[in-house]
Order: structure tokens, then sequence, then C-alpha cells
């Protein structure tokens, strides 16, 4: 009752949707954030249901809950998923529902999908927040991986290497996992190494490598 002098309760004025009038109110009482009153003549304003939110006041209906995040019951805004944790789904109620990330995979904080590693890294478990860079010796070049592969003859690899770079013109590599240029062997005399090569290839008759 917002006036003096009335006779009854016919005169009272019914509370308004989005809002709670308690015995005796002489305002409506906006619902507050996470709450709400779809109704006019409510006395108490109901939490948001699990799986939705309201981030507002004085509001008659809850939001549902975005994919990438949860909303347990009174959510003023969805939680997000967890960094390694993923969910492409709307209305979920509790961190369950975010899924581990698979392998060769990421997911950063509110993912709605996994993300792949990218070429040069990879994710050998459930769950990862970031992806591995390839050690040095090693190399990947797709994306999505769950290894490396080891880096092959007649090049080398380092760290978060996506392709084995070839040995240089006048060395050779003939093993393999090397992980930087020093590790090439020099050309020996008598012989000529082109770019990437495996094996000394030796001079042939008419030609000589002195050094």
């Amino acid at each position: 009752g917002n006036a003096t002098g009335l006779t009854s309760q016919e005169e009272c004025e019914s509370c308004t949707a989005g809002s709670s009038c308690s015995l005796g109110a002489t305002q409506p009482t906006p619902c507050g954030a996470g709450s709400e009153a779809p109704d006019m003549g409510t006395e108490e304003c109901s939490a948001c249901a699990a799986g939705s939110f309201q981030g507002a006041k004085g509001q008659t209906a809850c939001e549902t809950c975005s994919a990438g995040g949860f909303c347990p019951a009174g959510s003023v805004a969805p939680t997000l998923c967890e960094a390694g944790r993923f969910s492409g789904a709307t209305g979920n109620t509790a961190a369950a529902d975010c899924a581990p990330c698979p392998t060769g995979s990421y997911c950063v904080v509110g993912s709605e999908a996994p993300q792949q590693c990218a070429t040069g890294t990879f994710s050998d478990s459930d769950g990862a927040a970031s992806c591995t860079p390839c050690a040095a010796g090693s190399y990947q070049d797709s994306e999505g991986k769950s290894s490396c592969a080891t880096c092959t003859q007649g090049g080398y690899c380092e760290a978060g290497s996506s392709v084995a770079k070839p040995c240089a013109a006048g060395s050779f590599g003939n093993a393999t996992g090397l992980t930087s240029q020093e590790e090439c062997e020099s050309c020996t005399a008598g012989s000529s190494c082109s770019l990437g090569a495996t094996q000394p290839t030796p001079c042939g008759a008419g030609s000589e490598a002195p050094d």
C-alpha cells in the first residue's frame, strides 16, 4: 500500500512482476541479481534455477547458461569452464558438465570447443591447458597430434620445429635426432655434400675436393 487511508485489502496494489512485496510493504522491492519474479503479486523472488543466470536486478526471467560455462542455482553470471576443459552445450549446471580436452588439443578458460595443437607442438594427455613444443631433435608437421617424430637424417630440428632444417651444403647428417647445424658433420676431403645430404658423395673421375 503506497497510499494512506486505505480501507481494504482490495485497495492494496499487486506487486509488479520482477519484484517482491513482503507483508506490509509500501513499495515493491526489485528482485536481486540471480533471481526472478515472473508473475505479479510475488511475495518473494525465486533464485534462478540451476542451468540459468540473471545478472540484472528487477527481472522477470533468468537466461539460459551460455556454452563454455556452467550455472549453479542463483547464478548472476556463468562460471567459465576451467583451462583444460570445455563445453559446447548451453544450460550446464555444474563443473562436471565441462569435459576434459582430448589429447592433441588444448582448452583455455571458457572454451566451447577444443583447439588443435599447432604444428611443432603436441599434447599427450587429456585436459591440457596448452600444447608442449616438440623437444630439440624432433618435429611435428601436422596439427592436433599427441607426439613428435624423431628428426630425419640429412637435417636437424630445433625445439618447436614443424619441419626438419636441412644440413647446410658442405655438411651431412647420417644420424637421426640432430638438434643443430653444429651436429651435422663436415664433408670429408675428396667428396661433396649438397644441401640436406645424408652421406658424402665421392668426387667423380677428373674432379677433386682438396679441403
